[in-house]
């Protein structure tokens, strides 16, 4: 005899004969849906004791009672819960190529600063020259790296945000998430333009002041990318 609603569960006659009284063995077996981003899950229950005949009804009675409330199988899924698990995935897979950007970007700055081709250069002209097209193509990593994180902080997985209190406060939403990023970005700005006006006005008068100005500009937005990388690594990583 099986039954069926959400899960599934069984139940299986021995065919043995207990002091004149039918003896029935009792399997019960139930698969529960799972959300995309858990592995498969199986709840099994065997080897119960061996049911007779007179609590053989019982059994039945209480698996009615309990099948309603057990997890629904992905056949028993509203339309709605379907489209929810549908916006999760769709969520995810955005996360995902945000990461990849973001990764990307990253990587190649970083390889650029290893190969660092201004070394070779020779002469104040030459340098400044250099280290210009450096910032410039440093500058677009950095948008690409930005741009790459600010969307996911603007990301919402699954069917909502969690607010739900913990020991440090209420979790932001996403928006408010960004709007720290962005009020960040803009004070990180405003310090790079000090500093480096402050390494140009070391070596103002000279001709080293352009270079140290040029150099000063593109560490700053290495060293910004790399403590991004730090401080969002669970989101650009997890």
């Amino acid at each position: 005899m099986s039954f069926a609603r959400d899960g599934y569960a069984e139940l299986h006659r021995s065919g043995q004969l207990a002091r004149g009284k039918r003896t029935f063995n009792f399997v019960f077996r139930l698969t529960s849906p799972r959300p995309p981003h858990v592995p498969e899950l199986r709840h099994t229950l065997e080897g119960m004791p061996t049911l007779t005949a007179q609590c053989f009804n019982k059994a039945i009675v209480l698996l009615i009672l309990i099948l309603p409330a057990l997890p629904r199988s992905a056949e028993g899924q509203t339309q709605g819960e379907q489209a929810d698990q549908e916006r999760w995935r769709a969520s995810t897979r955005q996360a995902v190529r945000f990461q990849r950007d973001a990764a990307a970007a990253f990587n190649r700055e970083m390889d650029r600063e290893k190969a660092d081709p201004c070394r070779e250069a020779v002469g104040t002209r030459d340098i400044v020259e250099c280290l210009g097209k450096e910032n410039e193509v440093a500058t677009v990593n950095y948008r690409a790296y930005l741009d790459a994180l600010h969307s996911l902080l603007a990301l919402t997985l699954g069917n909502g945000e969690n607010r739900t209190p913990g020991p440090t406060g209420v979790p932001l939403t996403s928006k408010e998430l960004v709007e720290e990023l962005d009020g960040a970005e803009a004070a990180w700005r405003k310090y790079r333009q000090a500093q480096c006006t402050a390494a140009f006005d070391l070596y103002k008068g000279g001709t080293a002041a352009g270079p140290q100005a040029s150099s000063c500009e593109l560490m700053l937005v290495r060293n910004r990318m790399r403590e991004l990388e730090k401080l969002y690594y669970v989101r650009l990583h997890d």
